[in-house]
């Protein structure tokens, strides 16, 4: 499969990846969007070497699903997207890019560049359309970390129809898959699980 130039969901993608990222994306991420946006299952693995960009795939991820809601015809892509990082400190650097990525949608005033302001603008109406809380005008999509000694925010567990990236350890996001996350009730056990095992990726 090759780069489609020049067709809307392509300039739509170039436009919000650089105000997201301040970077020119790179042919693989163009494809990576396209397939998403195509109904393509997301891949299962990403084989990329170190300081390729694999954490590009949030943002990817966040302009698919934003693509996905202005064409009004569903949305076939996960709501979650879930990043397990087997070092505390790569958890760490992970969930600050995404909040990072979220603070750029949603704190529009502080962006001087009237192009990059309507490109954020125009994610951040789109994203807040897929959710009852985004609706309600709560934010329109959270990141949640879980690792060990750092509490849950919970954010991504409150609004199952609200976009979510999950960061976490192994044996945090493990456990949940396996019923019996760590510091959780009886009755939480099934509903994280059923959340990081369904509309996930």
């Amino acid at each position: 499969m090759t780069v489609t130039n020049g067709s809307s969901a392509d300039h739509f993608f170039l436009s919000a990846f650089h105000a997201l990222t301040s970077r020119e994306a790179f042919p693989w991420q163009r494809l990576a969007f396209q397939k998403l946006v195509q109904g393509s299952q997301p891949p299962a693995q990403l084989n990329l070497p170190t300081g390729t960009g694999k954490t590009s795939m949030i943002p990817i991820w966040l302009i698919a699903l934003a693509w996905q809601s202005s064409q009004g015809n569903g949305i076939t892509l996960p709501r979650r997207l879930v990043w397990v990082v087997n070092r505390r400190v790569v958890v760490d650097q992970a969930s600050q890019e995404a909040q990072d990525l979220i603070d750029r949608i949603t704190c529009l005033e502080s962006v001087p560049d009237s192009d990059r302001r309507n490109s954020l603008l125009s994610l951040n109406e789109q994203l807040r359309g897929i959710s009852f809380l985004g609706l309600a005008g709560r934010k329109p999509i959270t990141v949640s970390t879980l690792r060990g000694q750092m509490a849950d925010n919970a954010e991504w567990s409150i609004d199952p129809s609200r976009p979510a990236i999950i960061v976490g350890t192994v044996d945090m996001i493990g456990s949940r898959l396996l019923f019996s996350g760590y510091g959780l009730g009886k009755s939480r056990r099934p509903y994280h699980a059923g959340l990081l095992g369904q509309d996930a990726w």
